[in-house]
Parts: C-alpha cells; structure tokens; sequence
C-alpha cells in the first residue's frame, strides 16, 4: 500500500487557491454597494433671495445710486444673491389705499411659493408699505430700511425684524458752508414743492435754521407754477443764497424730473444754489452737505449682511448719522467765481476737467524717480569711470570740513538756545517782579479814588479830577494788561484753568457792567440766550470773562447810536452728550470794518489801520481774545460792514456739570431764620495801602475786618479769629500766601474757609500754584469793586443747603 505524499509546511493544499478566489467574488457581490461607491459632487446651496423695493420708478437718479451701491455690496458675500428689484412708483402714481392693496396683491401673487430670505426697502413709501402689510405679505421675513425721511423709534418699537438706516439732512451745515464762503450774505430763500415730502421738508428746516433767524432774512418761496418761480428767482437780490430741498410738482401740478426742475432753477436764479440732496448735483446745484443714495445703499448692505449672518434685527442700531457727504459741482464753482479752497476738507467735486497729472499723478513721480534715478547712475559712473581718485581724495577732503562745520554750528546752536532759553527765564523774571511793582501802587491808587470820590459834599472839580485820575488808571491798567498778557503769549507761558462755574451768573455780572457803560452813552443793550442753555460748566470763568468783556467793550467803543446785542446760542457735540459748543455773538450798529482790515484784525497792534477813530487802547486786545479762545477748544471769527455794524463770533467747547444744591438760610428750631452773625474778613498784605484800603472798602460795606501783614501772622490770626473769608497776598516776607494757605487748608477749619488770592502777581504760574495750594479762587489787583464783592457773594453763602436727602 503506497503512503500518501507528505507537503512542505506553509503552502496550500491543492486546489484551495481557486476557491478562495471564487468566496471573495461571492463576498464582493453580497455586501452593499454604498460601502465601494464613489462619492458624488455637493449640490450647490440655494442662492439667498433678497427683495429690494422702491418707493419710485427706476429712472430716477437716486434709485439708480441705491441699486448699484445693493448690487456691489452683496457681490462679495460668503453666500450666492439672488437679488429681485421691485419699484412702486409712488412720484408718478398717487399712492392711496387703493393703489396700496392692489400693490400688496400683486406682491402676495409674485412671491406666494418662495418668500424672500430679505428685503431691503428704500424710501418712506416702502417703508411705510412694509410696516402696514409686513404681517399679511412677509411675517417672517427681515426688513432693512434706507432713505427714510423723518423717522423716530416708536415706528418699529413692534416691529422686532425692523432695522435700517435713516435719512436726515442738515440744514445748518449746508448753511454754514455757505456762509464762509459768501460771507457778506444777508438773506436765504428756501424752496420746497408743497406735496407732502416737501411740506415736512420745510418744516423741519424751519426749525433747523431759527438760530440764523436773528443774523439773516430767511424767506420760504410760495407755491407757484414753474414760470412764476422763475421770474421771483431773478429778481434775488445779489446778497441772498438760495437753499433748495425738493422740488417735483409745481402749483399747476405738473410733475418735473430731477434734472428738469433744477436746470430751470439753476438758469433762472442769479444767485448760488445750494441744497440737501445729491439728485440735483450735476444739474446746476452748485453743492453743499448732501444726502447720497450711495452711502444710504451701502450702509443698509451692511446692516444687511449683519441679519443674514444671524443677527437678529432688533440688535442693530438704527443709524442715523454719517450718511451725508460734502459734493460740490466744479462748473457751478466756476460760474459764481468761487474757489475750490474755500470749500471744507474731504469735499467731492463732480465734473472736475480732466488733468493728466492729477489723474495719474503717481505713476508721473515713479516715472519721474525711475528717470532721474537712471540718469544720476549713468552721471555717476562717467564721473567715477573718468577720476576715482580724485573724486575719493575730493569726497575725503569734503567730509573733513562738513564734520568741522557741523562741529562749529552744532556748539554755536548749543550756546545761541542757552542764551536764548536765559534770556527767556530772565525776562519773564522781569515782568513778573515789574507786574508786581506796577500793580501794587495802581490798586492804592485807584482804590484810595474811588474811596474818595463816594464822599458826599465833595466840590465838583474835585470829582472832575477824581474822574480823570480813575479813568486814566484804568487805562494804565488796561495797557499794563495787555502787554503782559502778549508777552506771555509770545512766551508760551499763557494758560487757562479750568473748574465748574454757574454759566448764567458769570453773564450776570458781565452784563451789569456793560449795560450800566452802555446807558451812559445812551446806546441800546440787550441779551438773549437760547433756551436749555447749560447752568454749570467747566471752563476758565475768568478768561471768559476777559474775552466777553474785551469784544463788548470794543462794541461800545465804536458804536455811537444804535444797538449792542450779545445772543448766547448751544450745541450738544456729537459723541459725547456731557460736552457742548458754546457760541456768544457780539453784534454792533457802529462804524464796522473795512475790508481791507478784516484780514489782519487779529493781528498784533492791528488797531484798525484804516478805521477813522482816535480810541486808546494798544491794539492786542483782538490777539489775546483769539489765543485764549483757541486755548478754550474754541476760536473768534468776524464779519463786518462798513457803515452798518460787525458781527464777533466766540465758539468754545465745554463740559456741562450738574449745578450745585441751593444753599439755604438756617433756621431755628421754630422755623425762624437766625440771625446772620457779622461777617469777618482776614485781610493778608505786606503794603499799608493795600491793607487800609481794603479795610475800609469792606468796614464801609458791613464787614468787620481784621489785617496781616505777612503769611505767618495770617496762620496765627486764624487759630484766634476764625474768619469766615480770607484775602491772601502771594509775595510777602516771612512767610509767603502759597505756604500761608496749605498751613491753613491743612487745619479742619480751613479746609472750609474760602481763601481767595488778592494779588498783583497775575502771571499764570503764580495763579496755578495759588489753586494748588488751596486757594478756591483768584483776583488780581487792581480790581474792580464789583468783581470783589461778587465774589464774596459766592463764598460766604451759608454751608447748610436745601439738597433733598440721598438715603
């Protein structure tokens, strides 16, 4: 019997290869496909739909600005658009209720199988379509406005997918830009059509310009047909702009477009036309602060985006600001002579003439630079090529004497700005030690006559006397002012300091003052300020003060019959609500100012050159007011006519604070008042005749007055007296008032002593260290009497205040 034949270890019994083969076919064919099947490409997402709706027809030039700033801000969307435009064409189509609901039917009709994802609805007509049928046409669907006039927030308050963007011109702005560049401008004729856009347009900028209404005649045009509008527009007299919002209908109630109402408004008005809206630009409309589609169109993209990204609508901020721009149209410019330097920064002009250069004026400087660069190498090489030595032994030689050079200048520099800067600390030593000395005997002196001239049975000639010695130390005084006020101007050296003060009481005092000078040259003085004016504010009261005082004063002194009318207007400034803009208006019936001098009028020891008057004064009044206004974030501006009067304009920027609680009167335990005890005044002064002057002026007013003659016998005198003010001079021996006032500020009673600096120091570093020491205000000598005891008005109100409990 034959053995079976033995195989090797590791390979296959025969015929076991061709059945595993046929097991992974059957494998194969039994699993599901789905597990070896090549995945497909991903269908591409749905495109988003977008509604965008117009209130008019498609011709328009603002619904064209729209569209293309829409169609261009969703092309670079992360999502395809499918962007669907619809125009209601409410201009030409009376929109009643019936044109409405047959609107809202065809609308209901066209988007029943899809609804927009969004839409975007322009103008009021369609935002107010929207609000009305948003529930039965789209209750689902986001809304994003723009260009709507007017609008408030309680339109969506109950409408939490509303959000967009408003429009809102500014009718002050337009004007402003206007008035700087035809300043001699005297009247303003506004012009609206008289359907309903028109109507509310007018009645809005009646109410933007009524702070103009007391500088210019502003007169709104009538209703007329187009003829009649055209005859009134040439016979403007050549002083007057016109401002124009919209016009579409005439009085026979005939339909104009935008380019055909302003074209024949433009060839009949002899005068500018400036206006509000962007669809006139290019037509005639010489410019102005415009509202444009563009920017409206490309700011609802954004708020767009911001909701098909997942934001729900009633997050997002209406906005309403920045969507106005400065356009100017060039032709316009040329036609009225007006230069394009006169226009505010960041304006646009249309139909500018083409310039080669202005057009490609960086690739002229590259080409310019390559080309200069290319040959300056080919000169450079010719030069090296020809003489290296020489030009090397040249260059080495060159170098050695410009180091020399440099070396000589540099430590003659050094040595001029060190004497300069000793010069500098020694004049300004000088003046403030010669301020000292003229202001000390000044205050002695026309203190001592005003003392003199209130006594009675005092013969005339003598007050005649008294008279002149007043009014030419007063004078003395003014010119020792401004010089040194100049000089710390020219120095660097002036300043302001800023603390809350009661804004109406500070005019108060202004006033009074003015009123009484004015009534004695029998001239007509009055004051108006415009409602909601701040009642406290952070400022320099006192170089307010200076600058009101300084311009009224000017009125009065070249106003002989007439008026003077000062007119305190506010603006909030926009993006902080606590900040304002302040404006004073100083306007005047006198002589005025020549042209020729109103470009120089600020200008040191200007004075008027050409103005016919024999008025002292030293001609810096102007450059000091100007310096401390713009220290005040504010500045001065004039205008004026000769023969007829000027116009000083004072703008400054300030912070309103809420006013301090009413002080109020303490009361016994009956509800009685109590007596008010009599007031005590520490006088501190090393001059004799300061302090006897002092004391009599107050003993004559009620006060009981107790003198010091230097620092250290004013700290001994509190601790005995306890006065209830203190009057500290700054430079005495021994102990000086700085040093004096911390010893006593430091002590629980003075803490809440008021101690005011009487100085004749009036530097402004003398003034801030006598504030940082403590002292709560400052007065420089010599001073007016007024001025004094208003002051001690505001410091010795009683402690105890009216001011409701906090718990």
């Amino acid at each position: 019997m034959t053995p079976a034949p033995r195989h090797r270890r590791g390979r296959p019994w025969p015929g076991t290869r061709p059945a595993v083969m046929w097991g992974m076919v059957l494998l194969l064919t039994w699993l599901p496909s789905p597990v070896f099947s090549v995945p497909g490409p991903e269908p591409p997402p749905a495109p988003v739909r977008v509604l965008l709706l117009f209130s008019y027809h498609q011709s328009l030039v603002w619904e064209e600005e729209i569209y293309h700033a829409v169609k261009e801000g969703l092309q670079d969307a992360p999502y395809p658009v499918d962007l669907h435009v619809e125009h209601m064409d409410t201009k030409r189509t009376p929109y009643d209720p019936s044109y409405e609901a047959q609107l809202s039917d065809l609308f209901r009709h066209k988007f029943s199988r899809r609804p927009p994802d969004l839409v975007i609805a322009c103008d009021n007509n369609a935002f107010e379509f929207m609000r009305t049928r948003h529930k039965v046409l789209f209750p689902k669907t986001p809304v994003v406005f723009c260009g709507v006039n007017f609008f408030h927030d309680e339109q969506i308050e109950a409408l939490p997918l509303f959000t967009g963007v408003a429009e809102a011109f500014d009718a002050p702005r337009t004007l402003d830009i206007a008035l700087a560049i035809h300043p001699d401008a005297t009247h303003v004729y506004v012009l609206n059509d008289h359907l309903p856009t028109g109507l509310a347009w007018t009645r809005t900028i009646r109410e933007q310009l009524r702070p103009y209404e007391e500088r210019l005649a502003i007169t709104y045009l009538p209703d007329l047909t187009m003829e009649n509008l055209e005859k009134r527009l040439a016979t403007l007299p050549d002083t007057a702009i016109l401002l124009m919002g919209v016009y579409f209908r005439d009085a026979a109630n005939r339909y104009f477009t935008e380019q055909e109402s302003m074209e024949r408004i433009s060839r009949a008005s002899s005068v500018p036309v400036y206006g509000l809206l962007d669809l006139y630009l290019g037509h005639g409309l010489l410019g102005g602060n415009l509202i444009n589609g563009g920017s409206q169109g490309q700011q609802a993209v954004v708020l767009a985006k911001k909701v098909l990204s997942g934001t729900p609508p009633f997050a997002i901020p209406v906005v309403k600001s920045g969507a106005n721009r400065n356009l100017f149209d060039h032709r316009q410019l040329e036609r009225f002579g007006i230069s394009e330097h006169l226009l505010p920064r960041e304006s646009t002009l249309v139909h500018r003439p083409f310039s080669f250069y202005a057009t490609y004026k960086t690739l002229v400087w590259l080409v310019g630079a390559y080309t200069l660069l290319i040959s300056t190498g080919i000169c450079l090489l010719l030069v090296h090529l020809s003489g290296r030595r020489k030009v090397a032994r040249t260059l080495e030689q060159s170098r050695t004497l410009l180091e020399q050079k440099v070396h000589e200048r540099t430590a003659q520099f050094k040595r001029a700005k060190e004497e300069a800067e000793a010069a500098n600390r020694a004049k300004s030593t000088f003046l403030a030690h010669m301020s000292h000395e003229l202001r000390t005997p000044l205050n002695a002196i026309i203190g001592f006559s005003g003392l003199i001239k209130q006594e009675k049975n005092l013969p005339g000639r003598h007050v005649e006397s008294l008279e002149i010695i007043l009014k030419n130390g007063e004078h003395l005084l003014d010119l020792i002012n401004d010089v040194l006020e100049f000089t710390k101007i020219e120095s660097g050296d002036i300043s302001v300091v800023s603390a809350p003060f009661h804004l109406q009481n500070g005019l108060a005092s202004i006033l009074q003052v003015v009123a009484h000078r004015a009534k004695e040259k029998e001239i007509e003085f009055h004051c108006t300020w415009q409602e909601g004016l701040p009642e406290v504010i952070v400022g320099d009261r006192l170089r307010l003060r200076q600058v009101l005082m300084n311009l009224l004063g000017n009125a009065l002194k070249f106003t002989k019959t007439g008026y003077i009318h000062l007119y305190v207007s506010h603006r909030p400034c926009p993006g902080d609500k606590d900040l304002t803009d302040l404006f004073f208006y100083v306007e005047d019936t006198g002589q005025g100012i020549p042209s020729e001098d109103l470009a120089d009028i600020f200008a040191p020891f200007a004075q008027g050159r050409r103005m016919p008057h024999n008025k002292p004064g030293s001609g810096l009044g102007l450059t000091i007011c100007r310096q401390l206004a713009r220290l005040m974030a504010g500045d001065i501006t004039v205008t004026s006519t000769p023969g007829k009067g000027s116009l000083f304009r004072l703008s400054l920027r300030t912070r309103k604070v809420a006013p301090p609680c009413a002080p109020s009167r303490q009361r016994s335990a009956d509800g009685k008042e109590m007596p008010t005890e009599t007031r005590r005044i520490l006088v501190v002064d090393d001059n004799a005749a300061n302090r006897l002057f002092l004391k009599r002026l107050l003993a004559s007013a009620g006060f009981e007055v107790i003198c010091a003659v230097d620092g250290q016998e004013a700290v001994d005198r509190f601790q005995d007296i306890r006065p209830h003010l203190i009057f500290m001079d700054l430079r005495m021996p021994v102990m000086d008032g700085i040093e004096a006032t911390k010893l006593i500020k430091a002590t629980p009673e003075g803490a809440v002593t008021p101690v005011i600096a009487l100085t004749a120091c009036t530097f402004g570093m003398d003034r801030q260290k006598a504030l940082e020491a403590g002292c709560d205000d400052f007065l420089g000598k010599p001073f007016k009497k007024a001025a004094l005891f208003d002051l001690m008005e505001t410091y010795l109100s009683p402690p105890k205040t009216d001011c409701p409990d906090d718990h």
